[in-house]
């Protein structure tokens, strides 16, 4: 099963600026939980093909300036033989003037 939502970052800003998130290690971001960990990914595109980066992770940081909002897609491919229980991770968002 694939699980899939979409947030956004609202911004009002007077200067430029770019955004990027952490970096992911070589295969996604990682939930982590008792019963082990699960891999999800953050995209740029409704297609779930161009990820989220900081330059360095195959993603580019993303630009603005004014007033507007930046889409974040997330996928998570879940096993058939997940265990229940809870899964945490942090992103930090970088935010460049």
């Amino acid at each position: 099963m694939t699980i899939k939502t979409v947030t956004s970052i609202v911004y009002n800003c007077t200067t430029a600026f770019s955004l990027s998130l952490s970096d992911a290690n070589a295969t996604g971001y990682q939930l982590s939980g008792t019963a082990g960990s699960l891999t999800y990914g953050l995209f740029q595109d409704s297609a779930r093909t161009i990820p989220w980066g900081n330059g360095t992770n195959g993603g580019n940081p993303q630009t603005g300036s004014g007033s507007g909002s930046v889409l974040i897609y997330a996928s998570l491919l879940v096993p058939a033989a997940t265990t229940i229980g809870s899964y945490t991770d942090s992103v930090n968002l970088t935010v460049s003037f």
